[in-house]
C-alpha cells in the first residue's frame, strides 16, 4: 500500500472519436449475444451504414465463428477493419491468423471495457429485447430474420445512408 501512494498517477489517454468509414464494410463490429431462448447469436454491425447481421450459432468456437465471418465476408465482402471484444474466440491464434491471411487489421476493446465496441454491444441489447420478446411464437430463425429485416428498414437518426441502400448486396 505504500507503493501506491507514492507512486506516479499516470497519465490520462485521450479518448479519440472513430473515424466514420467513407463506405459500407469498411469497419465492422461483432459480438455474441445469447443465450434467448437457449441460443447464442453472432452479431455484426457495418459502422457505415449501421447495417446489422444476425446469426444464429450452434457453437462459438474460433472455427465456427470464421465459418460465418467467411459466409459474410462472400456476400459483402472483406472489411478493412473487424473491430471486436477480447472473447476466446476473437483471441485464439486461430482467429488472428485468420485476419491476417485476409489482410483484416483486428482491433480488440481495452479488457473490462466493453463500451470499446459500442455499436455492437448496443445491436446485441436490441436485438435481445426484441428475441425476448416473441417468445414461442415463431421459430428462433423466422423471429430473427423478422427482426433483421424490421430493423433495417427502420430509420435511424446516426444513420447516413437510407434504408435502401442498407441492403447493400
Amino acid at each position: 500500500m505504500s507503493c501506491q501512494g507514492v507512486r506516479n498517477v499516470p497519465q490520462w489517454a485521450s479518448l479519440e472519436p472513430w473515424n466514420w468509414p467513407e463506405n459500407p464494410w469498411q469497419r465492422i463490429h461483432v459480438d455474441f449475444a445469447g443465450p434467448p431462448e437457449g441460443n447464442m447469436f453472432l452479431v455484426v454491425v457495418d459502422v457505415h451504414s449501421k447495417c446489422p447481421e444476425g446469426s444464429i450459432m450452434q457453437s462459438t468456437i474460433s472455427e465456427s465463428t470464421i465459418q460465418k465471418l467467411w459466409g459474410l465476408f462472400s456476400h459483402f465482402g472483406l472489411p478493412e477493419q473487424l473491430m471486436s471484444d477480447n472473447g476466446p474466440q476473437f483471441v485464439s491464434q486461430e482467429f488472428p491468423n485468420f485476419m491476417k491471411v485476409n489482410g483484416i487489421h483486428h482491433i480488440t476493446s481495452a479488457p473490462y471495457h466493453p463500451s470499446t465496441n459500442e455499436l455492437a454491444e448496443r445491436f446485441v441489447q436490441t436485438m435481445k429485447q426484441a428475441m425476448k420478446s416473441a417468445r414461442g411464437q415463431l421459430s428462433i430463425q423466422k423471429h430473427l430474420d423478422t427482426f433483421l429485416l424490421s430493423y433495417r428498414n427502420t430509420p435511424h437518426g446516426l444513420t447516413k445512408a437510407s434504408p435502401a441502400f442498407l441492403m447493400m448486396g
